[in-house]
């Protein structure tokens, strides 16, 4: 037995794909409504789909102080300095060149492996689109990152199909209110950004167990950088996949310190944006499908 290579799907995913040819059986991670509400837009569920990849990112840590090209003269406290927010993105604030862009870039590299795995397996069941994909991130030990992504892939029930299929975050019911609406899924668009500041006096006195309540700017400043920048990252996605918008699902962030030299404190904090790229259809009529039927709960002839 030869061992995988990389490229196309995993062994044991590809002999699930040729069973599922084989058999009638199906598999969905849809809720009723979800499962009822695609279905009336001409879809129906096909298989739950999975793509995950594992990445060391023993070597992708944080290589550097956030003080490290601020301007400090030699023999400078960087505690007395007046440090700045510093990102992955492009201007005077950028890191690039300074180690981040590299952890950014695993992570990022780690999602689109996962979303490409589970567009392989829908591909390989022949379907239209994956729908209320979900994500995961899970520790291994030993530097090791697992990146999953699942979701239930769907076909059309017309003749006719996609030449490439669609994912989303959005369930069932969402898309066919997106579609009956004039838009529809493009991609699912995973984005991290990370940025990073130095705690200097300011932040020390703002920030310690003595301080009174206040604001402790630098750190405001470090999550509204990092948000930005995540913010802008998925617009550039969105522009790359030619898509008009997109629905955000998820800006999740967390902010941990990083200590990468004796007396040398660093905050970092690390956004992740989830979301779904839309494009409009060349018609604004409702894509062909079966209506449900609604039973009215009240005697109409009462309320006039």
């Amino acid at each position: 037995m030869t061992e995988w290579d990389g490229s196309g799907l995993p062994p044991a995913a590809q002999r699930r794909m040729d069973g599922i040819g084989k058999s009638r059986i199906r598999s969905s991670l849809l809720s009723i409504p979800g499962a009822t509400g695609i279905e009336t837009v001409g879809f129906r569920p096909a298989s739950e789909v999975m793509g995950a990849a594992v990445l060391n990112m023993s070597w992708a840590a944080m290589p550097s102080c956030g003080m490290t090209y601020q301007s400090f003269g030699y023999g400078q406290s960087p505690m007395f300095g007046n440090a700045r927010t510093l990102n992955n993105g492009v201007g005077p604030a950028s890191l690039s060149g300074r180690g981040y862009p590299s952890y950014v870039d695993v992570i990022n590299s780690g999602w689109s492996q996962a979303i490409a795995r589970m567009l392989g397996e829908a591909g390989a069941v022949h379907a239209d689109g994956v729908i209320d994909i979900r994500l995961s991130q899970n520790q291994l030990g030993s530097g090791a990152v697992e990146f999953v992504a699942m979701g239930t892939a769907v076909t059309s029930m017309s003749t006719r199909h996609l030449n490439k299929p669609f994912s989303t975050h959005l369930g069932g019911v969402d898309v066919s209110k997106l579609l009956r609406s004039g838009f529809a899924p493009a991609s699912l668009v995973v984005e991290v950004s990370v940025a990073i500041r130095h705690d200097d006096m300011t932040t020390y006195s703002q920030s310690n167990v003595f301080a009174p309540n206040t604001e402790v700017a630098g750190f405001t400043d470090l999550a509204r950088s990092a948000r930005a920048n995540a913010r802008e990252r998925l617009q550039h996605a969105v522009k790359r996949a030619g898509a008009q918008g997109a629905i955000v699902d998820d800006l999740s962030m967390r902010i941990f310190e990083f200590e990468p030299y004796d007396n040398h404190r660093d905050h970092v904090a690390e956004v992740r944006v989830v979301g779904t790229s839309i494009t409009a259809f060349q018609s604004t009529s409702a894509p062909p499908g079966r209506s449900l039927s609604i039973l009215p709960l009240t005697d109409k002839a009462r309320h006039r």
